[in-house]
């Protein structure tokens, strides 16, 4: 079992007491070295995994009325004496555990890191590359490849999961299961094949292979360039030099929270539900034309989430009840799971976009989800590369991207807020993910006419502004 210290943190005031050393349990205030304790009174040994202070102070903000004008790591000496201290009972609890002497164990993901039997070729003595011959086999410690935190509880909580899909599937709980059944196999224990009969149903099911999701042969780049495009687009929109918009969805009132709940329930009609969105979608139409914003937006009552929305609609896609994950500090996420080929069984947004146009003479934006922030922010499927799903889910927003201009819709919004989540942290893995993460946003929108206007949002800060320039030129052309 791992107990981890997870906080962000106020820096304020005097600066004083800065690193926070405990966390609420039970609704009390208990150190690392009491959890600890009452942990292994249970008879549970358990590895404290703490934030470093450096990943501490750096992940922390800056309070309120707090002096901006100093570097959050000149506190570094000021934690330090608290970060030992913690650290003693955490290296403590890890001795316990594993009763190894100088380095205790060796963390390598095999799953992830590709080039790491590389390394251990290049690091450890010929002869002993191999991790049981490293660390010796009484020493070798099976593992998940990452925190369970970024995976959903368990299985059992999935009410609306056939068992065909749920057979696919491993969450927290059964990922633990497949542990100790890889450890004792690694111990010479004979089990079968307890997966086989789940991987064949996998590999045979139609529901996996779908003949409509086939990758077509599509070009990336549009008809015209964007010189021409924009003195096309300029002609039929007649928008003033600097126009204003908005980034697209607008705040989601308790009273629209209870008619989308009650519409998926069945406890309203589905007449009733339309009219209350309708309702919703002319007082922001209203209040944007109050404002004199100059393309506008629907503001997205409909949608529960920017992909889960999409994800209920496209195929290949399951969606969970309770799969919640961590995502980052408190805030959790219920994750797709693509499982199977993507595609685009009917239009998705055309609906309610026509719907809010009608209410306006100003251009109405068509808002989607980019073909990137749908794979990041997805459990995909691990029977073919990354990039295969990317150009389905790509080709299926293609269709969605037509779908709306058709129907007289001549300006479109395809977000791609998650491009930089999957950003590898190896630099030279860059160019590759850039280079497939470009040309899927550009096969989104290669069909549409070219008096029809593309908008993007990004929404992660890119640290290099050679990388940002180039990001941007790459998805203008």
């Amino acid at each position: 079992m791992c107990l981890q210290n997870w906080m962000m943190e106020d820096i304020k005031g005097s600066l004083e007491d800065v690193y926070a050393c405990s966390i609420v349990i039970d609704d009390s205030d208990v150190d690392v070295e009491q959890q600890i304790d009452a942990i292994q009174l249970l008879g549970v040994e358990t590895v404290p995994v703490l934030v470093g202070p450096v990943s501490y102070l750096l992940s922390s903000k800056l309070a309120k009325g707090t002096n901006m004008s100093f570097p959050l790591l000149s506190l570094l000496h000021k934690i330090l004496p608290e970060v030992i201290s913690e650290h003693k009972a955490a290296a403590a609890a890890y001795k316990n555990l594993l009763s190894l002497k100088g380095v205790t164990a060796f963390g390598f993901d095999l799953v992830r890191g590709t080039k790491i039997l590389d390394l251990l070729k290049a690091v450890f003595p010929s002869g002993k590359c191999a991790i049981e011959s490293i660390v010796g086999k009484e020493k070798l410690v099976v593992s998940t490849s990452c925190s369970l935190l970024h995976t959903a509880v368990d299985l059992v909580n999935e009410t609306k999961l056939d068992t065909e899909l749920k057979s696919w599937f491993a969450f927290a709980a059964q990922k633990i299961v497949e542990v100790n059944a890889l450890a004792r196999a690694l111990s010479g224990e004979n089990q079968g094949s307890p997966n086989a009969a789940a991987q064949a149903s996998r590999k045979s099911s139609p529901r996996v292979t779908n003949e409509a999701a086939a990758l077509r042969r599509s070009d990336h780049h549009r008809a015209t360039n964007v010189s021409t495009r924009l003195e096309a687009q300029q002609k039929k929109l007649n928008l003033p030099l600097l126009p204003t918009t908005t980034i697209g969805p607008f705040p989601h009132t308790m009273d629209l929270r209870r008619v989308r709940l009650g519409f998926t329930a069945s406890r309203i009609s589905e007449e009733e539900y339309v009219k209350a969105i309708k309702e919703e979608i002319k007082k922001v139409v209203e209040l944007q034309e109050e404002f004199d914003i100059d393309v506008l937006v629907h503001g997205g009552p409909e949608r529960n989430d920017m992909v889960e929305y999409f994800g209920e609609k496209l195929s290949g896609i399951a969606l969970t009840v309770n799969g919640w994950v961590h995502s980052l500090g408190s805030h959790c996420v219920k994750s797709l799971i693509i499982y199977g080929d993507v595609s685009h069984p009917k239009p998705m947004t055309v609906f309610w976009s026509t719907m809010a146009q009608s209410l306006t003479k100003r251009p109405m934006k068509g808002m989607l989800t980019g073909p990137v922030t749908i794979l990041n922010w997805s459990f995909v499927r691990n029977d073919q590369p990354r990039f295969e799903t990317r150009y389905q889910i790509a080709l299926a927003i293609k269709d969605e991207v037509e779908d709306p201009e058709k129907a007289g819709i001549t300006v479109i919004q395809i977000d791609e807020a998650m491009l930089i989540e999957g950003l590898r942290l190896r630099k030279t893995e860059h160019p590759f993910y850039l280079n497939w993460a470009v040309h899927s946003f550009r096969i989104t929108n290669v069909g549409v006419q070219g008096t029809t206007l593309i908008f993007t949002l990004t929404c992660a800060t890119l640290t290099s502004t050679t990388l940002s320039t180039r990001l941007s030129t790459w998805m203008l052309m």
